[in-house]
């Protein structure tokens, strides 16, 4: 099934999506509150607000409904910054922080530095799918308004190992630049609940072919803890599809990290009694939910049975 293929290319693109926004910024519920400012928020508990020089908001033309929002606070010889790293966002509503490049959401930053040279520490949302949301209440006519929160884990050479934990953040600012169309193709989002854990795809790939390259619907996804893949060999049209691995047209749904633990590693095999309903499929994107119960693979750590409910996806297809 070229899973390990599959997973390693998702991968790659969870570390595009976070060497994208390091490269361009250099550097519960989202309600805010927290201060005065366009822009503010708490950092692990204490105020924090933006200071008027170095402040910004601006569109990257360059990927579909793309947004860089950041700003800094210098406090006791201490420089804190935030940043916001927002993809394929179109119009108001919630959205997931911790997501990459081909999912519909962003990531959230936290910077830390004392005196020159450039030295500091940095944080990054984990790449969960579930380290934080932002509420979009206006977003049109250059203005972004926004309530956020989001946990942000330690970089790669960062000195020191705690989370940042950004609360109460709010964003009201007129952004430069236009903001790119997301088409129809681009973003999406899948989520369920895995044996009582929710998940929701960081990263998404979705295409019109099976695993063997013949006609059908393939939907993989990834997080930093797990992965969800669909395969539809057959599959053209809109209905409901029961989850058969035999041939000629197997169907499957496999959850699970190669190498994980037995409590993400690995599900999706012969036996499995699960149905997945298409209820939109055109060229340039796929809809619908899953659900089951997935036995676990011959091999793999997972013993016992897995749940899967309130699967849903919406996915584009580049």
């Amino acid at each position: 099934m070229e899973k390990h293929a599959i997973r390693k290319a998702l991968v790659r693109l969870s570390w595009a999506g976070a060497a994208f926004a390091l490269a361009a910024c250099d550097s519960g519920s989202a309600t805010g509150g927290s201060g005065s400012g366009p822009l503010h928020a708490k950092v692990d508990g204490a105020a924090w607000e933006a200071e008027p020089i170095g402040t910004y908001a601006t569109a990257l033309a360059s990927s579909p409904g793309c947004l860089l929002i950041g700003g800094s606070q210098t406090s006791g010889g201490t420089t804190t910054s935030l940043t916001l790293t927002l993809y394929n966002v179109k119009d108001t509503g919630t959205y997931a922080l911790g997501t990459g490049l081909t999912a519909t959401g962003g990531m959230g930053q936290v910077g830390e530095g004392s005196g020159g040279g450039g030295k500091g520490n940095g944080w990054i949302t984990a790449g969960t799918g579930l380290d934080g949301q932002i509420r979009i209440t206006r977003l049109g006519a250059g203005h972004i308004t926004a309530d956020f929160n989001y946990t942000a884990a330690p970089g790669k050479s960062n000195t020191l190992t705690a989370d940042k934990v950004v609360t109460e953040g709010h964003v009201d600012l007129d952004y430069t630049g236009t903001l790119a169309p997301v088409a129809d193709k681009d973003g999406g989002t899948l989520t369920a609940t895995l044996g009582g854990k929710a998940y929701n795809a960081a990263d998404i790939y979705a295409n019109l072919t099976d695993i063997n390259g013949n006609a059908g619907v393939t939907i993989n996804t990834i997080t930093s803890e797990n992965a969800v893949s669909i395969s539809l060999a057959g599959v053209t049209a809109a209905g409901t599809y029961a989850v058969i691995w035999k041939q000629p047209t197997p169907r499957s749904i496999v959850v699970g990290h190669n190498g994980g633990t037995a409590e993400t590693c690995c599900w999706g095999a012969e036996g499995d009694s699960a149905e997945v309903t298409i209820t939109s499929l055109t060229a340039h994107r796929v809809k619908g939910s899953f659900h089951g119960i997935l036995v676990p693979q011959a091999g793999r750590p997972a013993k016992s049975p897995l749940t899967v409910t309130d699967g849903a996806f919406d996915v584009g297809i580049p």
